[in-house]
């Protein structure tokens, strides 16, 4: 990011069944979100990203909006600017998931690396998981072991397994 990089942090409740989470956005995209305050000030160390104003920006209200829509069942997909951040290989994983695992379906980690042209690249997908800047957008929630068990989640299990209900059940309807 350069020096005149201007960034926003906003905290908010998405939905009644998940903790907070903080939504930053630098120069007019969502960069982040996260439950996590440790991961919050690492992902700015890392990227090199001026502290942020603690209010709201056009593009945060937008985002609030989209994903407390998603949480309520009544959006699918996401409008609002957004940046991904990380190694080539977790961009393109990042890429393949967004662009074609779709709502309501999941994949296992190793088809997803696979899709992405990385057979046998199951455990490197999930690190990639486990790094997602942008949970619930880029839906690292649809990824799943192999014999169809959730498998790991920052969120937990339990948070998982209840967006993936979700989505079957929106989706059949």
């Amino acid at each position: 990011m350069s020096e005149e990089t201007h960034c926003f942090l906003i905290k908010t409740l998405l939905h009644k069944t998940i903790p907070e989470h903080y939504l930053l956005a630098c120069d007019g995209k969502v960069l982040f979100i996260t439950s996590y305050e440790n991961a919050l000030k690492d992902f700015l160390k890392r990227h090199h990203l001026p502290l942020p104003l603690y209010q709201t920006h056009p593009v945060l209200a937008w985002a609030e909006e989209e994903l407390r829509e998603f949480f309520e069942g009544h959006r699918k997909d996401f409008t609002f600017p957004f940046k991904l951040s990380g190694t080539p290989f977790q961009e393109t994983i990042y890429q393949t998931l967004y662009k074609r695992v779709k709502y309501g379906h999941t994949v296992s980690y190793g088809n997803l690396a696979s899709m992405a042209g990385y057979p046998g690249a199951a455990r490197a997908v999930g690190s990639a998981m486990k790094n997602n800047p942008l949970p619930f957008i880029i839906p690292c929630h649809r990824v799943i072991k192999a014999d169809g068990t959730p498998g790991q989640y920052g969120g937990g299990t339990a948070m998982k397994q209840m967006i993936i209900n979700m989505e079957r059940v929106m989706s059949n309807e």
